[in-house]
């Protein structure tokens, strides 16, 4: 039977615990040899890089998951729709609650998140140019309309340094829906 090649988060997890491990027999070495203070702070180095390099796999592999329930392994190949289904799909990984607005006359929220005592609107931009000032319009006016107090415009590209200057004044997050996963 041939054996099947491992994807993303499996082999990098596996490659940070070989390190581990490796590194790990290195401080056992130092330490029989009398390098105790080196030692520690080798120890640390190593447990903050694996801690990290673990923490990106299972991102990757939240964000691979939620795509690959969407039918696809790139957002940009999802329709509009799909992909404010995909955004509420990361943040219902990451314990929000989430309710999407109709399609037209949503006053600039595509989704309504909710946790704890958090209310989120979410202006969802599955575009190939930078967003502009309208989205984050679109997005401050939801926040007053849907009484929340946070509003995020979310797209698959940048933004423009207009909408960057009047979202710092508005109060308005700009997010590429990666972030979702951390919000």
């Amino acid at each position: 039977m041939p054996r099947r090649k491992m994807k993303g988060s499996t082999s990098e997890a596996i490659g940070a615990l070989i390190i581990l491990g490796a590194l790990f027999g290195l401080i056992k070495i130092l330490y029989a040899i009398g390098g105790g203070g080196v030692l520690l702070i080798l120890f640390i180095a190593v447990g903050i890089v694996t801690a990290r390099l673990l923490w990106k796999a299972k991102r990757k592999s939240k964000i691979r998951s939620a795509l690959l329930g969407a039918g696809t392994e790139n957002p940009m190949q999802l329709t509009p729709g799909q992909y404010e289904n995909f955004c509420a799909a990361l943040l219902e990984n990451n314990g929000w609650t989430t309710k999407m607005t109709k399609s037209s006359g949503d006053f600039g929220a595509d989704i309504i998140a909710v946790k704890g005592n958090k209310k989120s609107v979410i202006q969802c931009k599955q575009w190939s140019k930078s967003v502009g000032v309208k989205a984050v319009q679109e997005a401050h006016t939801a926040m007053s309309y849907y009484h929340a107090n946070i509003a995020i415009v979310v797209t698959t590209t940048g933004y423009t340094y207009a909408a960057k200057n009047l979202a710092k004044s508005t109060g308005v997050l700009l997010l590429k829906h990666t972030d979702l996963i951390d919000i």
